[in-house]
């Protein structure tokens, strides 16, 4: 009988090492050597072994360029700006997603026509009425005088650059 006992555990032990090898990636490249995929699945299409069709994905639904055509743009943000609204001090940061170091001298010559501008190797700093205009090296902006980022980032435009 206790043959038996002793039979059952070694088994079971050997039974779980080998689960665990295979299921932590334990093989012979190493523990948790894996590759990742390289693509991502494609979503199930309505009424394709997914969700039946007339439920979400399914016809008469709006679907995005994710699931349609396997875009995934907000992945690759490589264009445009991101902005937040500084609380309680009339001001809003805009920050380009392409960041480029700026040229002050050149930005400095063609403000100065419009207001007081000061710069040194960090920032540059700018009094167009009725917005002051603080820019960083990497393009970064903060524009006082608004809490509307659609008006700050035409502010940014119009005086920084696209």
């Amino acid at each position: 009988m206790k043959f038996v006992w002793v039979a059952l555990f070694l088994l079971a032990v050997v039974v779980g090492s080998v689960m665990v090898w295979q299921g932590f990636g334990l093989n012979e490249r190493g523990p948790f050597k894996r590759p990742l995929p390289l693509t991502l699945p494609s979503p199930p299409r309505g009424g394709e072994g997914g969700l039946p069709a007339g439920q979400a994905g399914g016809e008469g639904v709006r679907r995005c360029s994710g699931c349609e055509k396997g875009e995934y743009p907000y992945l690759l943000r490589g264009s445009g700006s991101r902005s937040a609204a500084l609380c309680g001090r009339n001001a809003v940061q805009i920050i380009r997603e392409q960041q480029e170091r700026l040229d002050f001298q050149n930005l400095a010559r063609k403000l100065s026509p419009l207001g007081a501008v000061k710069y040194n190797d960090y920032l540059l700093k700018a009094s167009i009425s009725p917005f002051e205009i603080t820019v960083f090296q990497n393009g970064r902006a903060i524009i006082q005088g608004t809490e509307d980022a659609a008006q700050a980032k035409s502010v940014y435009a119009r005086y920084i650059g696209g």
